[in-house]
């Protein structure tokens, strides 16, 4: 038997859902951050050769993002 979807439900019904949900997250206490050791994380040497062709590339990304809402009109 297929569960109805959320457009199907009744207003109320979903009021009392969107409510219930809201109370809940109200009421529940967020989760403690974990620490964690710096020693774990070590730094990688990257070539310079693929530093470039990544700033290169995020920089042809902006570009086109730019010329997309700017000028294609």
């Amino acid at each position: 038997m297929r569960q109805p979807s959320l457009k199907m439900l009744s207003l109320r019904t979903r009021w009392l859902i969107v409510s219930l949900l809201s109370v809940s997250l109200l009421f529940t206490q967020p989760a403690k951050a974990q620490s964690v050791d710096m020693d774990e994380f070590r730094p990688i040497e990257q070539p310079l050769s693929l530093k470039l062709g990544v700033a290169a590339v995020g920089a042809g990304l902006v570009g086109l993002e730019l010329w997309w809402f700017l000028a294609k009109d």
